[in-house]
Formats: structure tokens, C-alpha cells, sequence
């Protein structure tokens, strides 16, 4: 069991020692563009939320955006969606626009994203028609999570600290729930408000 113990925390010395060696090269390096999207790479690269490893994906999904068309633009009074199919494919991904001009909130169907903090190549296909910059809204899951990976080191380090995180985490996503709750039940009485009158 020591032997065990003291070979998981060699690993995760030696984990924590090659992510600071990366992100040390992250902070003395800029990243080169490689796409013929300079505007969309260059400003990703100047948002310098991405390691040199997720800027690298960055750009894999502005390369494979090539790949893809717009097919169909449908605008509302909220948002815009375009609707993305890969040339000669038949699956389509929905990407919505908050606001075509500040790029406030961008999403695709795909959810690739909410999951994995990169952009993914549909969105990318509109950014590119749009001739736009890397909004803000594609690098905050990113920045967040760069933000979060050293209170999850220093949660790995003892139990104490992985509970009190955990608590932490618990109690500000139970309290989000919660908000989200109320204002579902306060737009729900204003809807039935307006239709008595």
C-alpha cells in the first residue's frame, strides 16, 4: 500500500511538473498561424487563453471549417441561426448568434464547445463568413478553466482540500439551481399575469 501511495504521488508530481514547464513555454511563446483565416487565428491567438496545445486545436477546427457551408440563414427578432452541413453531408449543425455584431453568445448543436473549451469548426464556418474576430464568448469556458487547474492540483494534494472544494462547488451550483429556479417561477407568473389582462 506505501508503495502505492508513493508511486501516486511521484505521478502527480511529475504531472504538475510538466504542466508548469508547459505553461511557462505558453507564456514565453506566441503562437504561429498556419490558416489562410489570419483575422479569426490571429486575434485567438491574441486572447491568449489557449495553451499552445488547445491553440493548436483552435486551429485544426478553423482548418476543418473549410470543409464545411453555410446552408441556410434563419433570423428572428433574438438570434440568428445558420445552418451548417459539411459539403456532400447530410448531417446539419445549428449555430445560433445572439447578436451578429457584438458576437455576445455563440452555440452550436454540436455542444462540442460546452464540452471540450474549443470552438468547434461550425462555429468557426461562421466566424468566417462573418469575417469576424474570436469573440469573447469563445474563450471564457477556456479562461475558466485555466483558472480552475490550480485549485484542482491543490485539491488533489489532501483530502481536506479536495472536501472543502467539493463543498464549495456543491454549494454554488446548488445556489445557481436555485436562482434559476425562482426566475423560472417569476417569468411564469408574469406570462400568466399578461394573459388575464
Amino acid at each position: 500500500m506505501y508503495d502505492m501511495i508513493d508511486h501516486y504521488f511521484h505521478c502527480v508530481s511529475r504531472i504538475r511538473r510538466n504542466e508548469s514547464q508547459l505553461d511557462c513555454e505558453a507564456s514565453q511563446s506566441i503562437p504561429v498561424g498556419i490558416t489562410e483565416h489570419h483575422v479569426l487565428e490571429n486575434s485567438a491567438a491574441a486572447a491568449n487563453c489557449f495553451t499552445p496545445a488547445n491553440f493548436y486545436l483552435v486551429q485544426k477546427e478553423i482548418t476543418r471549417a473549410t470543409l464545411y457551408d453555410i446552408g441556410e440563414i434563419l433570423e428572428s427578432d433574438v438570434s440568428t441561426k445558420y445552418i451548417v452541413a459539411a459539403r456532400g453531408g447530410t448531417k446539419v449543425f445549428e449555430v445560433e448568434c445572439d447578436d451578429e455584431e457584438t458576437l455576445g453568445n455563440v452555440s452550436c448543436s454540436c455542444l462540442k464547445f460546452e464540452c471540450e473549451g474549443i470552438p468547434c469548426c461550425h462555429i468557426m464556418v461562421v466566424l468566417i463568413t462573418l469575417g469576424a474576430a474570436m469573440p469573447q464568448c469563445c474563450v471564457l469556458n477556456s479562461e475558466l478553466l485555466m483558472l480552475a487547474k490550480p485549485v484542482f492540483e491543490e485539491a488533489s494534494c489532501s483530502i481536506d482540500e479536495y472536501m472543502r472544494w467539493k463543498e464549495i462547488l456543491e454549494a454554488e451550483l446548488k445556489g445557481k439551481r436555485k436562482r434559476e429556479d425562482i426566475e423560472g417561477e417569476s417569468s411564469g407568473i408574469e406570462d400568466r399575469e399578461w394573459l388575464r389582462s
